[in-house]
């Protein structure tokens, strides 16, 4: 039976506090699907994985498009300020401070008179997901933003991770203390049909993290919940892993590595959990090639990707005397191409392509002939089809699938638009802002990047390396069925 949240949606100033797994992407369905028909609430959250979760959410209860306005919260500011001040105000897209700096002069602009006209007449009332990820400036444009709304948060001070620049987060008790507190999701959803032991069980270490205690972990099979002690020799670690993830394996499965302090081998700071750390994992825990490593949407990587094809296409058409093969070498490992085996093909240092003979011989003079027909005519066209040819050799693996997928995309968008690789990365990202994420299947990720999210299985690798109890609570708290931790210290305190 549906939950009557009519006081929820009357109320001017409403927060809604629940675990995960307790339902309020669910909640925000249903109020949508309570609120009057022709009202339009505007709905703001945080990733674009959120994003495509609340629109299955809202596609399976049928809700009508015409009910909502589905946006990234930094999304929403930068389409309002490139709307009513132009982009020019704005730095790059590629530029670190973007967002930062769209959502600060969104917080300006949503104090005139004009914009608030145009909030009131589009929409009728705000929701706001995942509130604990909010800073500080983003809390101050949604209370400009909703100034003349009611406006709805839902959040869970227990999953707040994200950090933009330092800025503080959100204080619920401080900078929220004039809300009406709501309490009515009590009961733990996410593992009602799937594992409700394993639900208690996350809910005892829950308890525990909330009341600052030391959390024991303990192998119990029965209840989905696998711990196993980790060696001295990393690769035997790796070995373990690749070994549960076989004897596990599931459609919907993910590895969790954890963000973290240390110091490399020079003693000097480093910070580990970065997107070519999980690539490395997948190196040694993914002898199938199954999983996917996924990364930011906004990540520099791409962009640096792109930027780099169109510096390549730029000289090699202006004729300037590089070494063409060991450029071309450098676009291929920002496509993070298994370097070991693009050796036996492309000599970096000599500026050549290998020779094979035998059964690869068909294929290095294939190679050859792609290359040559770059040299002639060096266009966006000839190099994806070079770049394709050098992904289809033998044993040639590119583990950033996303990445390679994207880059074909806009290998597309370029020729079609007749624009650089990198104005067509711009355009791609801004689709992918607007219309969300889905990210399911085996992936290797971070808790930054599918909190809110639930898979059958989780494996946390190195679980005691997690440096506060936020992250290590959304990482347990994504399995549904199955959860495996694999750490050295079966007695963990934050």
């Amino acid at each position: 039976m549906m939950t009557d949240w009519t006081d929820f949606i009357e109320c001017q100033r409403g927060l809604l506090i629940a675990p995960a797994g307790h339902g309020k992407t669910t909640a925000i369905a249903d109020c949508l699907l309570q609120c009057p028909d022709k009202s339009c609430q505007l709905i703001l959250t945080h990733t674009h994985a959120g994003i495509a979760s609340l629109r299955k959410k809202f596609q399976e209860q049928s809700i009508p498009t015409n009910k909502y306005q589905l946006e990234t919260i930094t999304g929403f500011a930068q389409r309002y300020v490139i709307g009513f001040l132009g982009s020019s105000v704005l730095p790059d897209e590629s530029d670190s401070n973007y967002f930062s700096e769209a959502i600060g002069k969104c917080r300006v602009l949503m104090q005139s008179k004009l914009v608030q006209t145009v909030i009131q007449s589009s929409y009728d009332g705000v929701f706001v997901d995942e509130y604990q990820d909010c800073t500080i400036d983003q809390h101050e444009m949604i209370m400009e933003l909703a100034y003349n709304l009611p406006l709805h948060l839902l959040g869970d001070p227990l999953q707040g991770i994200f950090s933009f620049e330092s800025k503080p987060l959100v204080d619920f008790d401080k900078d929220l203390g004039l809300f009406t507190r709501f309490d009515c999701l009590s009961s733990p959803w996410r593992w009602q049909n799937s594992n409700p032991e394993l639900g208690q069980e996350i809910l005892r270490i829950r308890r525990c993290l909330e009341n600052q205690k030391s959390i024991v972990l303990r192998h119990n099979p029965a209840k989905g919940f696998y711990v196993f002690p980790l060696s001295v020799d990393d690769n035997d670690n790796y070995k373990l892993c690749s070994r549960l993830l076989s004897a596990h394996d599931s459609e919907s499965l993910l590895v969790l590595c954890p963000s973290y302090r240390d110091t490399d081998k020079f003693g000097r700071p480093v910070f580990r959990g970065r997107f070519t750390d999980r690539v490395s994992i997948k190196q040694r825990i993914d002898y199938g090639n199954r999983f996917t490593v996924i990364d930011a949407i906004d990540s520099d990587g791409d962009y640096q990707c792109a930027k780099k094809i169109d510096e390549f296409i730029t000289q090699c058409a202006q004729k300037r005397r590089i070494k063409k093969i060991a450029h071309f070498y450098n676009v291929l490992l920002l496509l993070h191409l298994n370097k070991t085996k693009l050796n036996l093909w492309i000599d970096r240092k000599g500026n050549r392509f290998i020779p094979k003979k035998k059964e690869n011989a068909v294929l290095s003079k294939a190679l050859l002939d792609d290359f040559s027909n770059f040299e002639s005519s060096p266009t966006l066209c000839q190099l994806q089809t070079l770049i394709k040819r050098v992904v289809s050799l033998p044993d040639i693996k590119y583990y950033h699938h996303d990445l390679y997928i994207l880059i074909n995309r806009c290998f597309q968008i370029a020729q079609a638009n007749s624009i650089s690789m990198f104005e067509a990365m711009k355009l791609a990202k801004s689709r992918m802002r607007h219309q969300g994420r889905k990210i399911h299947g085996r992936i290797i990720g971070t808790t930054l990047l599918t909190k809110g999210l639930e898979f059958d299985t989780v494996l946390v690798w190195n679980a005691h390396k997690f440096e506060d109890a936020k992250n290590f609570y959304v990482a347990i708290s994504r399995a549904c069925k199955k959860l495996i931790i694999m750490t050295n210290n079966t007695v963990i305190q934050f």
